[in-house]
């Protein structure tokens, strides 16, 4: 599970109620598999969550309730090739008998055969951090023949991400924070959306740092340019496959950096959203450090009960409007900081984590209820 959903995992650990199996990869090989148990040990040995077990074949899966699972790297990938194996998995656990739930994290790789094969599981639910049935065409157009309904399952703030600097000591500007993925590969996205950028506003934003040097200081990391299209050695292929095993980050040199003194630092910050129609974390983590957030115009916001210009700075997604809206701010530096003020308090009230994911797990035993009185 990506980092960014480490507050999920920290409610699942405290519920008392909930036991827990961890499925090892299996479409994976023996080293891979082997990797997963070996990181479940130091995961518990380091947290001292004990009681948790790990499921190696698909029978072993069906003693749950409920199957969670990522979309990307289970049903999906960067790489069609190894998309494609993924439909194995898919029709295994599409026999099973329990509710499945699927998180549509990174949903446009390869999306066609992602979404062949999220068919073939037989999925109950759908979530993501945005309702992508009803606000993303891209969606729509490769997903209507997966009939399972979709609910919005919002981001939430680390505990760590909490406001210790008063508004005098923050920095009068917009700091934009996020990187900036690998290009896209896959046909039908870039000829949906006429590039090869996931996050084309971050891109623009990078490349143009230097023309707005008064209104921010852009924090954005490029990945793209550090991936090498040549065949590395195979010294250098043994020591990815080890950072995989082991569950290294790739973006080992972002997440270096101090984001909570970063968001505590200025008044207004932005972490642009990706095209295909989803908000990134960075945007809660932000809010609850008490900077004000500049996010575009859009349902992703509204549907959290996010009200521009109460609780963030909306704009039409052109790096001119937000350029203006900055300085805006910048001149009501008051109302900056009421807007500051009432989304971190949207934050840690309506966004924290109890309150989210104890709905989200309610909603789950209506739906093994539901699905046991079917039967």
């Amino acid at each position: 599970m990506p980092n960014k959903y480490a507050p999920f995992l920290d409610y699942l650990c405290r519920a008392s109620e909930i036991e827990m199996i961890f499925v090892s990869r299996l479409d994976g090989g023996l080293l891979m598999r082997l990797g997963d148990a070996f990181q479940l040990w130091l995961w518990s040995y380091f947290t001292g969550f004990s009681g948790t077990r790990i499921a190696w074949m698909v029978p072993d899966v069906e003693r749950a309730q409920v199957l969670f699972l990522m979309h990307y790297g289970n049903l999906t990938y960067e790489r069609q090739e190894e998309a494609k194996r993924k439909f194995e998995v898919a029709q295994a656990l599409g026999s099973l008998r329990l509710c499945k739930v699927v998180h549509m994290t990174h949903y446009v790789y390869c999306v066609n055969t992602g979404a062949a094969n999220l068919n073939a599981l037989t999925p109950n639910l759908l979530v993501a951090e945005s309702n992508l049935a009803d606000h993303s065409a891209f969606y729509r157009a490769h997903f209507s023949g997966v009939s399972a309904p979709f609910a919005c399952l919002p981001y939430t703030a680390a505990e760590r991400f909490r406001k210790y600097k008063s508004w005098a000591q923050r920095s009068n500007k917009m700091v934009v924070t996020g990187s900036i993925t690998y290009k896209m590969k896959d046909p039908a996205f870039c000829e949906f959306f006429q590039t090869q950028e996931l996050q084309p506003m971050r891109r623009r934003l990078f490349e143009a740092a230097s023309s707005y040097i008064s209104e921010m200081d852009c924090l954005i990391s490029d990945l793209d340019s550090t991936r090498k299209e040549a065949r590395p050695s195979r010294l250098r292929r043994t020591w990815n496959l080890l950072r995989r095993i082991t569950g290294a980050r790739a973006q080992g040199d972002y997440y270096k950096r101090d984001i909570v003194e970063i968001y505590n630092s200025y008044t207004m910050f932005a972490v642009p959203e990706e095209i295909c129609g989803l908000p990134a974390i960075g945007f809660v983590e932000g809010m609850a450090c008490g900077s004000a957030y500049l996010g575009v115009e859009g349902p992703m916001y509204r549907d959290l009960g996010m009200v521009p210009g109460v609780h963030y700075i909306a704009y039409d997604g052109s790096i001119e409007h937000l350029m203006a809206k900055v300085r805006e701010h910048q001149r009501d530096p008051e109302r900056t900081k009421a807007i500051a003020d009432a989304g971190r308090e949207f934050v840690h009230t309506t966004l924290r984590a109890d309150a989210v994911y104890g709905a989200f797990i309610r909603s789950l035993h209506g739906l093994v209820t539901a699905s046991e009185l079917r039967e």
